[in-house]
């Protein structure tokens, strides 16, 4: 990765949509050639949980060292955003168990009776475990970096009443 970090949101932005982009690029290509769904789906996650942790390498945050590498844990330089990223996707994975379990049971639409050998249930637990493991990233972000130190509230003197 050499020196290489972004700093402003824009091209942050740019970053995050062409990681999807390539996952999405890599699925179509790999069913094109042939490959299975299940294959497809894990290529496809596999891609898109290292290029968010590429991201979180070479993304800065506003007063974080630039030339210095971030610990490995590190996702975000700020605790607040690691711990709205990482709500979002435990709320992801949160809702893959439900449609994982309700693809199980045969309660989802396209579900076992069109799947009869569970590829949709497959891929469906595929999709939630990325969307764990991006959680725990971030959870586990929050978890170890420090607390911003409050500022001490300095004694307010001023008296009651003016004297003339």
């Amino acid at each position: 990765m050499g020196e290489y970090r972004v700093l402003r949101w824009q091209f942050k932005l740019l970053f995050v949509v062409a990681v999807f982009a390539a996952g999405w690029l890599l699925s179509d290509l790999l069913t094109v050639a042939g490959a299975g769904s299940v294959a497809v789906n894990i290529a496809s996650s596999i891609l898109t949980l290292g290029g968010v942790i590429f991201c979180a390498r070479i993304f800065r945050g506003r007063g974080e060292a630039i030339p210095l590498a971030r610990p490995w844990w590190q996702m975000t330089a700020r605790r607040k955003l690691s711990r709205r990223l990482g709500v979002l996707f435990a709320w992801l994975f949160a809702l893959g168990v439900i449609g994982s379990t309700f693809a199980a049971l045969g309660i989802a639409p396209d579900a076992p009776t069109l799947d009869p050998h569970g590829i949709v249930v497959v891929n469906s637990i595929i999709g939630t475990l990325q969307f764990g493991a991006i959680a725990f990233l971030y959870l586990n972000s929050v978890h170890r970096l420090p607390r911003p130190e409050s500022p001490r509230a300095t004694p307010n003197f001023r008296p009651t009443s003016k004297l003339r």
